[in-house]
Order: structure tokens, then sequence, then C-alpha cells
């Protein structure tokens, strides 16, 4: 589970990485999120690990009953 997480983390970086270099947005062109943008961001990629899961545990029980 663990290598999961490391690897869904590093996907995100490494997209939102390539957004900002798309659109030449350096780290002193950032400004800071709200309190409600992150609580949206944390809601949002609570519901993307749940419909994983919910895809990765209908993955197993398919295979195994093939």
């Amino acid at each position: 589970m663990a290598d999961r997480n490391d690897v869904t983390k590093n996907l995100g970086e490494l997209l939102i990485q390539d957004v900002f270099a798309k659109h030449r947005i350096t780290s002193e062109k950032r400004r800071p999120i709200t309190p409600e943008q992150k609580e949206q961001l944390r809601q949002l990629v609570k519901s993307l690990e749940e419909q994983v899961q919910q895809f990765l545990s209908t993955q197993s029980e398919t295979t195994r009953s093939n």
C-alpha cells in the first residue's frame, strides 16, 4: 500500500510540475491557496483514493473468479 501511495504522490508531483512548466509558472509567481481550496483538494484526493480502491477490489475479485 505504501508503494502505491509513493507512486501516486510522485505521479501527482510530476503532473503538477509539467503543468507549471508548460505555463511558465515559477515558484516566485505561485500564490498560496486558501484553506477552503486545501480542503477541496483533500476531499478530491480522498474520493479518488476510494475510487481506486474500489477498482482494485473489483479487479481482484474478477481475477479470482476467472
